[in-house]
This record gives C-alpha cells, structure tokens and sequence, in this order.
C-alpha cells in the first residue's frame, strides 16, 4: 500500500506524492492506472514527509517542501526537475518548513508551518521573498513544537484567512498590500486545525480537543463543543470542509478520533473513517486518501470513484535499480535502523505488518525477506 501526502488533479490524472517515500505518481482516472514518475533527485529513495502539498503552476507541479531541504519543480512536458533554495532558519526539531500554499497572480505564497514567515515565489523568474513581519508576535519557537498554520485557509479578494495552531487566533494578511492584522476567535485556549467559508460563515476545525467555530467574521461567535467521550489527546483532525451543506472534520490517520459530520441544526454526527488527507479542489472536486489506503475521488458532478495505490515487489525492485540500491544495501539499513530506511518503514511499504516500534528484529526481519522473496 502506497500512502500519498497530498494529491492534485490535472486533466484526466491525479498527481501524487507519497508520504513515507521520495516519488511522484500518477494515477489515469478513466482506469485506475499508476505511473511512477521518479523522485526528488538529492533525496534518498526512502526519505519520509518530503512535502504533504503539491501546486500545479504552467505545466509543472511544485512540490512543497515540508522535511525537504528546497521547493523543486517537475517539469510535466520533459521530466526535468529544478530546485530552488530557502533560506535556512530555526525551525522546532526537525520542523516541518510549509503545509500550504495560496496562488494568487503571478506569485505563489508559501505559508510557514514551522517556518516563521510567508514565502513568495514569482513566476516564470522563481524570485522569493520572506515575509516575516507577521510572525514577529512570536518572540522565540516554543519548545511544545506547535505549528503557526496547518491546512486550509480562506482566500478573498487578495485577502488570506489563516487559523492559528497556537492559539485562539486568525491572521488576515492582503497579499497585495502587506496589511494585516491578528484577530481573536473563538475562547482562550482555543486552537485550530484549518478554516473555511460557507458563504454567510467562517469555520475553524479544532485543534485537540477545543471546540469547532462558527464566525462571522465580526464579533459572533458560535462553539460546538466535542463530547467528552469523543476526545482524544493528540492532533486529531485534518481541516474542514463543506460537503452537501454539511461541515466535516476529517480525523487524522492515526489520530483514533472520529471523523465529525456537523448539520445544519448542529447536531454531530461521528464515524470511525481516518484519513491522510481530505481536500475539496477550486473545481469542487474532492480528493481524499483514507487509512486503509484507498484514494477517493468524487468529481464536481457528483460521480464517485475509488482507486487502490498499491507498490508490488517488482515495481519496487525496479524503483530500487533506478536509485542504485541493491538488497544488500537496505539489508545493512535494516540493521542499523537509521533515518534513511527504519523497519517500520519498510515493512509498511512492502504491505507487511505496519508497527509501531520494533522490539524483536529476528521476527520483523524474516518478514521482510519474506515479502520481497529475498534468498541469500
């Protein structure tokens, strides 16, 4: 099983990224079909969270870096990739760099997640420039690692909503003009995961257990508190949308909280569905990947499809060959359980048992051989 960090649809394709691997794909909407289209060139074939947002800008696909080192560009029309440096900065940790993007004109904002500023990149001359004033509020990076941003956001007229994931505020910041001001929604303590807009209503998805939001973006505000047997203690949703004129907070794969369906009346509804990620297109598609690894994709005129993203051993073999790594390579990564190739992390890739800590390596490590027919 193939899990993806994000997914865009071009024509008659979905372009993805995998999220515990360095490699582009492509999968034909009319049948199901996958293409491998190849990785970013100074990663390791095994690298994990490279980015978990992709941008589709004049026949090339922007691949956000989130862990990666630079932004790169694949070129759809020659298969070329282009990288273009970041400046480096503190981030928290091993701090993820940027979770999402804004076109807006000839520019394509980047929105910091551990990173304390907002990115411009213009086109076609790639020129960048940090906006780092609005981050200014945050003296020094707390060492709880809480992002500035998540996902989703709202985009009006030039003017950007963006829900704070430290605390109980929104940023308005006008792309044009630089102006921008922070405001405070919703009650102290409160975090968030994402905001949209309904046409009448802003809403922020919660971050933990705070409550979700309805504002009108003046000073009213409504909170809808999660039930207290529905809490769990970890970042537990994956932003918001709109779908069939109900709000929905997709629970994050691995969270163990429950997808929440909000109606018209305000009664929650709850479903045990996780999902990697879950996003509604400018086009009104929905593209989502759920934890059992299907992608679903429902089309602006309400027709569903559901595809499986699956790597077989042969694929992989090939994959490796391209990258210059023979079993015996991942063998002496295998023992040494480093950062490049973990245990867990192969096992999940070949479609063995997915665990969370590898405590008995003889047993884990007869599985491996015996999912990739290895005979010494």
């Amino acid at each position: 099983m193939l899990f993806a960090a994000d997914a865009i649809k071009i024509g008659n394709y979905l372009f993805l990224f995998a999220n515990y691997f360095n490699m582009l794909f492509s999968i034909d909407l009319s049948n199901g079909e996958m293409d491998f289209l190849g990785g970013i060139p100074e990663e390791h074939i095994f690298s994990k969270g490279l980015t978990c947002k992709l941008v589709y800008i004049r026949e090339r696909i922007i691949v956000v870096p989130l862990l990666a080192k630079k932004i790169w560009i694949y070129s759809l029309k020659n298969g070329e990739w282009k990288s273009i440096e970041v400046e480096e900065c503190k981030v928290y940790g091993r701090g993820t760099y940027f979770r999402q993007t804004i076109q807006h004109k000839d520019s394509l904002f980047f929105i910091g997640g551990h990173y304390p500023a907002i990115l411009k990149m213009d086109f076609p001359s790639c020129k960048l420039t940090y906006l780092k004033e609005p981050f200014l509020r945050y003296t020094e990076l707390e060492e709880s690692g809480e992002l500035y941003f998540r996902g989703d956001f709202v985009y009006k007229k030039g003017m950007v909503y963006l829900a704070s994931g430290r605390d109980n505020t929104v940023l308005m910041y006008h792309l044009d003009t630089r102006e921008y001001k922070w405001i405070e929604v919703g009650k102290k303590g409160n975090q968030y995961s994402g905001i949209m807009w309904d046409g009448n209503y802003y809403w922020l998805s919660p971050r933990k257990n705070t409550p979700i939001v309805k504002w009108d973006g003046y000073g009213s505000v409504v909170e809808y508190e999660i039930p207290e047997e529905k809490r769990v203690n970890d970042i537990a949703y994956a932003g918001i949308i709109k779908k069939n004129n109900q709000i929905i907070i997709p629970a994050l794969s691995g969270s163990g909280a429950d997808t929440i369906t909000l109606n018209n009346d305000g009664i929650m509804e709850f479903s045990k569905k996780e999902y990697i990620f879950y996003k509604e297109t400018e086009k009104g598609d929905f593209i989502a990947q759920d934890s059992d690894g299907q992608i679903l994709f429902t089309g602006a005129d309400g027709v569903k499809r559901q595809y499986r993203c699956e790597l077989s051993g042969e694929k992989l073999s090939a994959l490796l060959d391209i990258a210059n790594i023979d079993v015996n390579d991942i063998a002496g990564r295998i023992n040494k359980e480093n950062d490049a190739l973990s245990l867990r992390l192969l096992l999940g890739l070949l479609g063995g048992a997915y665990i969370s800590s590898v405590q008995n390596k003889k047993i884990a490590g007869l599985k491996i051989w015996e999912t990739i027919n290895y005979d010494k």
